[in-house]
């Protein structure tokens, strides 16, 4: 994030045809870079202008950020990619599970054979083949993540006998699933598991899209940590911990939570727009709705939307998105649609985002295990010369 500096005097500003032309950018990229405090805007909604002195630093940043040296020092943000995998690819407006649209696959593929596919097992199916169960799920009243954790630790606790890695995952997976929405580890699939939760036995088809649509998106922050785990060796439950623990961030699993509350903001002005233009006024962000990876629109999100018939309040705020900001739902958006549609305690949607994810945290898992490689990073560091050592010279 840039840190806005003194510059003496007062501060000029263009309109939001000179900004965006002096950025090079459309105006819909404009007010992404105000909502994400990058660039100050002042005046009504209708009558914005925009920081010349912020626009200038932007300019500078995204000319310095061209140089290798510094390209390589900001590798993990957004970056270069840092590693190779054979997964997920994100690419021409779609996202493709070892070479296969996701949206394809969400139309007549099961969530087991979607697994199949991201963990790379060719003709054997590991549900059919995992014929234990893992140990009961841990008893707790707490959220789906607690849930999810305290049954993980419980397989740490309580390991049973390795079979093969897709096996084992795909018993740990049943037991993840059971554990998100309170039930009893089953061999039902892993779609109507959700529906059984949730008490919505009818609706297990929708389950199963939006499980296949969030399983897996690349190089995200939990499968990083679910990659750097597994690289140490770490039991395939202790790997998918961590990527829990990653997930639970407001920028992954928490975003459904901040849809959430747009939402409501929505409801409590008693209009979406008056509820974009207070955070266009406050330069704040707009969750649910823009992707840098996706900036023509998030397939994941259109192709979950189309099957759903949404309330009327997300409906009104996905076209005052559209009108006013020029921005498309993402899939975080698309899963608190889903919620709200069913009636679904709220919650539901990152118990949804969780599950479907924990498939593609299983895949990275093995992958990195197999690759035999061991991920440590090394640190630029920044902090105080380092004290002369005792009796050198």
């Amino acid at each position: 994030m840039i840190t806005f500096g003194n510059w003496g005097g007062l501060p000029q500003y263009l309109s939001a045809r000179e900004a965006a032309a002096r950025l090079g950018v459309s105006r819909r990229t404009l007010y992404v870079y105000v909502s994400r405090h990058l660039v100050r805007s002042v005046g009504e909604h209708h009558n914005k202008r925009y920081c010349e002195a912020d626009i200038a630093q932007l300019l500078s940043r995204k000319k310095a950020a061209r140089k290798p040296s510094v390209a390589a020092h900001r590798a993990l943000d957004w970056g270069l990619p840092v590693l190779d995998s054979a997964i997920t690819c994100i690419d021409k407006g779609g996202v493709f599970y070892r070479g296969m649209d996701v949206t394809a696959l969400a139309e007549h593929a099961s969530v087991e054979e979607v697994a199949r596919v991201l963990w790379d097992c060719g003709d054997v199916d590991p549900f059919a083949a995992a014929a234990s169960l893992v140990p009961g799920r841990a008893g707790s009243d707490g959220d789906a993540m607690q849930r999810c954790t305290e049954g993980l630790a419980c397989v740490l606790a309580r390991p049973s006998q390795l079979v093969s890695p897709p096996v084992d995952a795909a018993r740990l997976i049943r037991h993840f699933y059971a554990a998100a929405v309170g039930v009893g580890a089953s061999k039902r699939r892993l779609d109507r598991v959700l529906a059984a939760g949730f008490a919505r036995p009818k609706e297990a088809d929708v389950f199963r899209r939006a499980l296949i649509l969030c399983a897996d998106h690349e190089l995200s922050a939990s499968a990083f940590a679910v990659r750097c785990a597994a690289s140490t060796g770490a039991p395939l439950a202790a790997a998918l911990l961590a990527g829990v623990g990653a997930f639970a961030g407001a920028a992954q699993g928490g975003a459904p939570e901040e849809v959430e509350k747009l939402l409501d903001d929505c409801l409590e002005r008693k209009s979406p727009e008056r509820a974009i233009a207070v955070r266009l006024r406050d330069a704040d962000s707009f969750p649910g709705f823009g992707h840098k990876l996706h900036p023509l629109g998030d397939c994941r999100a259109s192709a979950l939307l189309a099957v759903i018939a949404q309330t009327a309040e997300t409906k009104a705020l996905e076209a005052a998105m559209a009108r006013e900001v020029g921005l498309k739902p993402n899939i975080a958006f698309a899963l608190v649609a889903l919620r709200r549609a069913l009636d679904l305690p709220r919650g539901a949607a990152l118990t949804i985002y969780a599950c479907g994810r924990s498939l593609g945290w299983v895949a990275h898992a093995l992958e990195q295990a197999s690759s035999g490689e061991l991920i440590r990073p090394r640190a630029r560091y920044v902090g105080p010369a380092p004290a002369p050592i005792a009796g050198s010279a």
